[in-house]
């Protein structure tokens, strides 16, 4: 673990960044996983770097989305939303497309699901606007937002969203 110190007063330095202990709950890319692991060995042990907590300069593809088959961790990424679960996947949509707000939008309107255990996430965006739709998993429409501005890379995802004994999952495709 070179490159990597803790200072007085509780602030971490890790290849050169310095971050707050304090303010290890504000950052959205805390993405504290379910299975004992705190937000300190993210920021310290090897699971997170540092550099994925902000937007990344590379775009996110389509392509590379596929790539992911399973998950080795499900995280919990908001204490405004404890019960909803994302995997490795779909972390990565959230950190590489700065969209934490898109997994907002799909924890928002959970609770139109109702008494089924699955629904399809679906963001299509045109121009600078988007529209979100939460479906069954048959067509029928759920939820709908506007979205009035966006700067996702996709032109479109598409996202499921599944219950377990407890918690929401939010997954690509490729994942379940």
């Amino acid at each position: 673990m070179s490159g990597q110190s803790l200072k007085p007063g509780g602030v971490i330095v890790k290849n050169g960044t310095e971050i707050s202990l304090a303010l290890l709950p504000t950052l959205r890319g805390d993405s504290s996983p379910v299975r004992g692991r705190s937000p300190l060995f993210l920021l310290w042990g090897s699971t997170m770097n540092l550099a994925t907590t902000t937007k990344s300069k590379e775009q996110l593809t389509q392509e590379e989305l596929g790539y992911f088959t399973g998950t080795l961790q499900w995280y919990r990424y908001s204490p405004i939303f404890p019960k909803v679960l994302l995997t490795d996947g779909t972390l990565h949509v959230a950190q590489k497309g700065g969209a934490f707000w898109l997994m907002d939008v799909i924890a928002s309107h959970i609770p139109a699901i109702k008494g089924d255990r699955f629904a399809l996430a679906k963001l299509t965006v045109t121009g600078r606007t988007a529209t979100f739709v939460l479906e069954n998993g048959n067509g029928k429409s759920l939820a709908q937002q506007e979205i009035e501005y966006t700067d996702f890379p996709l032109a479109e995802i598409k996202l499921y969203v599944v219950a377990d004994e407890s918690n929401w999952i939010i997954l690509l495709p490729s994942e379940y």
